[in-house]
C-alpha cells in the first residue's frame, strides 16, 4: 500500500468558537486491482473521492465555511487526463480538459 498526503488546516479568527478542522489529501493504491484512488482525510476520517473508476489524484484542498473544494485530475480510458474540481464531494470535469489537463 502506498499513500501520499498533503496537509491543510482551516484558519479561524481569535473570537471564533468553531473548532479547527484538519484536512489531508493523498492517494492510495487499492489492494489487488491496481487502482489508485484519491482520498481526503477530515480530522482523521478517510473518504475516497468520487472522481471515477480509474486512476485519480488530488492536488489541493481549500475550505471556506462549510464548503470544501478539491482540485485534481483523473487518468481515464485512452490515457486521457481530465482536470477535476470537487465542491463538497460533487465532481465536475473542468472545461478544456478534452485530452490532457491537470488542476
Amino acid at each position: 500500500m502506498f499513500a501520499v498526503a498533503i496537509m491543510f488546516t482551516a484558519c479561524k479568527n481569535s473570537d471564533d468558537t468553531t473548532p479547527t478542522k484538519v484536512y489531508a489529501l493523498g492517494q492510495q493504491n487499492l489492494p489487488g486491482d491496481g487502482v489508485l484512488v484519491a482520498r481526503l482525510w477530515n480530522d482523521g476520517v478517510a473518504t475516497d473521492l468520487p472522481y471515477g473508476t480509474t486512476i485519480h489524484y488530488a492536488t489541493s484542498v481549500f475550505a471556506s465555511g462549510k464548503d470544501v473544494y478539491l482540485s485534481g485530475y483523473e487518468i481515464g480510458s485512452g490515457a486521457k487526463i481530465l482536470a477535476k474540481l470537487l465542491n463538497n464531494g460533487v465532481p465536475t470535469t473542468l472545461p478544456g480538459s478534452a485530452d490532457m489537463a491537470k488542476a
